[in-house]
């Protein structure tokens, strides 16, 4: 079909064929949802493998290190983010079409600057963030609270809240 639509080299072909592989898509998801979270990755690796380090060394100084290293370990909110994002692709949500978006869109599957996640232009300042990301927090918990909605859909709009927090304390 390529070929009767045009693609008549191998490099027009062979970018066609990339075009419609959608591997363009995957790369810019792999980008948004793991590299821009990247620090946050790397810094939960290395406290695993600080905890590791000190489990083998035991002292008063090593259990005092774990138990710190215990309590940053304890925010695993990044996770939740990309569970409920990968979730997103294959449906189920007991949402709205336009919520799913501004779902993804909160949680950084767009990217990850407040802007970003707010849907705001990037001149906003601090106090617009500030609004819309409080009246965002207000929309995902009353979403969370929906009586008549999944424990999927709950903790996907519970986990959107706490996205907002976080914007929020920022």
């Amino acid at each position: 079909m390529l070929i009767r639509a045009g693609a008549t080299d191998a490099p027009t072909l062979a970018r066609e064929l990339t075009a419609h592989s959608g591997l363009e898509d995957l790369r810019r998801t792999l980008h948004l949802q793991f590299g821009q979270r990247s620090t946050e990755l790397k810094a939960h690796s290395a406290l695993r493998s600080l905890k590791a380090v000190l489990a083998r060394t035991p002292s008063s100084a090593s259990r005092s290190l774990s138990r710190a290293a215990d309590r940053l370990l304890a925010d695993t909110h990044v996770f939740r983010e990309l569970r409920v994002l990968s979730g997103l692709r294959t449906g189920g949500l007991q949402l709205r079409d336009a919520d799913v978006v501004l779902l993804e869109r909160v949680l950084g599957g767009e990217g990850m600057s407040p802007h970003i996640r707010l849907g705001m232009p990037a001149d906003a300042g601090p106090e617009q963030i500030s609004r819309l990301a409080l009246t965002a927090l207000r929309f995902w918990r009353s979403q969370a609270g929906r009586p008549t909605i999944d424990t999927a859909t709950v903790q996907a709009c519970a986990c959107a809240a706490r996205s907002c927090e976080a914007l929020l304390a920022r």
